[in-house]
């Protein structure tokens, strides 16, 4: 499950590489006004698909722990600890990540054009 999610997370980024740049060559960078504006709408669209991934991750991981095992059952309120808490670092990890991937990737971008 994490291979996968990861190269999600990297399919969204580089689609965002691919649209700043396509932006790049159009001429929309060659005003500061508008390639602030069009890296903000790119930077805004990365956060919530980002979101989504790393919502997903934590709900998938919470509903997947609940498959039995040999071990003992856990208590609702164990279980609902366990959720948050997967929830909360599904969703660090990848709003963190992808802010600094984001900044590279417009600063990357710009720099060369």
């Amino acid at each position: 499950m994490v291979p996968i999610l990861l190269n999600l997370k990297s399919n969204i980024e580089l689609n965002m590489s691919t649209r700043l740049s396509t932006q790049a060559n159009l001429g929309t960078f060659d005003h500061k006004k508008e390639k602030v504006a069009v890296m903000r709408s790119n930077m805004e669209l990365l956060l919530l698909q980002s979101t989504i991934i790393g919502a997903s991750v934590g709900l998938l991981s919470s509903v997947l722990s609940l498959i039995p095992s040999s071990g003992p059952t856990l208590g609702v309120w164990r279980f609902a600890e366990q959720s948050v808490l997967l929830l909360a670092a599904g969703l660090g990890c990848t709003l963190l990540g992808s802010a600094i991937i984001g900044v590279l990737i417009c600063g990357t971008v710009s720099i060369s054009h």
